[in-house]
């Protein structure tokens, strides 16, 4: 966003966008050749969503970059951005199973990407 309101350009949107549209046009593809495994449970809101969506948002507001931008960094080759995911991982697995409620139906949002990437791709 600072980008596109300090420079008036859109390039690391754009940039974002299109990883975006990759993975769900691969993860569409993998899925319609029946080797995407299975997609990621869907799971009731509740304050340990809230909870861990200001932690996540803490974590970057420290690292100075969106989950997108500590990607790109740790690709770049700045190995203390290694400690993001790593931290990541290690509250997925404190907290699995404790307070996840799971719900019955898939991720519509999950479903819906894969529709949109492939009508993007026509």
């Amino acid at each position: 966003m600072d980008e596109l309101l300090s420079q008036r350009r859109n390039w690391r949107l754009a940039a974002m966008l299109d990883a975006s549209l990759w993975v769900a046009g691969g993860l569409a593809l993998a899925s319609l050749f029946g080797v995407a495994g299975s997609m990621p449970g869907s799971y009731v809101v509740s304050v340990w969503t809230v909870i861990g969506g200001a932690v996540l948002g803490l974590g970057a507001f420290v690292n100075g970059s969106c989950v997108f931008g500590t990607v790109a960094k740790l690709g770049a080759g700045y190995r203390a951005y290694a400690l993001t995911p790593l931290g990541f991982f290690l509250g997925c697995w404190a907290l699995a199973g404790e307070h996840a409620t799971a719900v019955a139906q898939p991720s519509t949002t999950l479903q819906a990407a894969s529709v949109v990437a492939l009508l993007f791709a026509a």
